[in-house]
């Protein structure tokens, strides 16, 4: 074979080599790129909950602080009080002042130390309030302390008057909401950008999964479980995985959306319930109607009349 085409063989061979190893180094140097990301991801996050942690301990703290301090004045308060009182008695014995005299000025500093101490003491909680029957047989909420001896209200009527059925659909609503809003509050910064290491966590359940990215396998699971109730509603039965799947593909927020893209998901989803508990405003309880009308497909709770 002639010496030429062995040298131009050997270069080939030389060049197909030569681009082989520049793959798997472009390779390795992407795969390292990736690696750093996530390690950063995971450094930024530990970061951010060693902070959150922190402020909690504080607020901690000063709450223990701040009822330790109230205490402490309160008995000083006490004690001045009483020290007071302590020498309108002995005017009173030496017939510095008279009797009445030190019966008003010891109930006046009485007075002024509960007084006091009711500004200086937390306010007691709230009186729970439970549903009972008025006297025109209608739903009423009775602070607890005097519901006794009342009528209790029926399920139905306590849940604004729908049917146990579809007080359970409106629960289902409203929960989906609260969980698409716990999906805003961690994938979007006060700023209103979008937090892309974990936007593409949510993205894959392996990775979701690692303990460092725990807001994303949170975020996952409430957009997952809004979305159950959606096909639920939807369907009026469990909905299958790959029904799931296809669905979860429209409405999750994924690494290639853009801030508005990712907020147009969350909206669209959200839509879905608000509107479906704006439809219940106004209308009594009653079994959803059996029978199709041109309005089932805009009646996702099916309680229209």
């Amino acid at each position: 074979m002639p010496l030429g085409d062995l040298l131009q063989g050997y270069y080939a061979v030389k060049d197909r080599n030569q681009a082989a190893a520049d793959r798997q180094a472009a390779q390795a140097l992407t795969l390292q790129r990736m690696l750093q990301g996530q390690q950063e991801a995971a450094a930024t996050q530990a970061f951010r909950e060693k902070q959150l942690g922190m402020e909690e301990r504080k607020l901690n703290v000063s709450a223990e602080e701040k009822a330790a301090d109230r205490e402490f004045r309160l008995k000083e308060l006490q004690m001045r009080g009483q020290q007071e009182i302590e020498k309108i008695e002995r005017a009173a014995k030496a017939k510095a002042i008279s009797d009445i005299e030190a019966e008003q000025r010891t109930a006046r500093i009485k007075e002024n130390l509960l007084r006091l101490e009711a500004s200086l003491r937390p306010k007691p909680p709230a009186e729970p309030l439970v549903p009972t029957l008025g006297p025109d047989n209608k739903p009423v909420l009775t602070p607890r302390s005097e519901a006794a001896g009342k009528t209790p209200a029926p399920p139905a009527a306590a849940a604004t008057g729908l049917t146990p059925e579809n007080a359970g659909k409106v629960a289902m609503s409203k929960q989906s909401r609260d969980a698409i809003n716990t999906v805003r509050g961690i994938i979007f910064r006060k700023d209103g950008s979008m937090d892309r290491a974990i936007v593409g966590a949510m993205g894959l359940p392996v990775v979701a999964g690692l303990p460092m990215n725990s807001r994303a396998r949170i975020a996952r699971s409430a957009v997952r479980n809004a979305i159950e109730a959606k096909l639920r509603l939807e369907t009026g039965a469990a909905a299958t995985e790959s029904e799931i799947e296809r669905t979860v593909q429209r409405f999750m927020p994924t690494i290639a959306d853009t801030e508005e893209s990712a907020k147009f998901k969350l909206d669209e989803l959200d839509k879905f319930f608000a509107s479906s508990l704006s439809m219940t405003k106004g209308i009594p309880g009653e079994p959803a109607a059996t029978t199709p009308t041109p309005e089932a497909d805009n009646d996702p709770l099916g309680i229209r009349k």
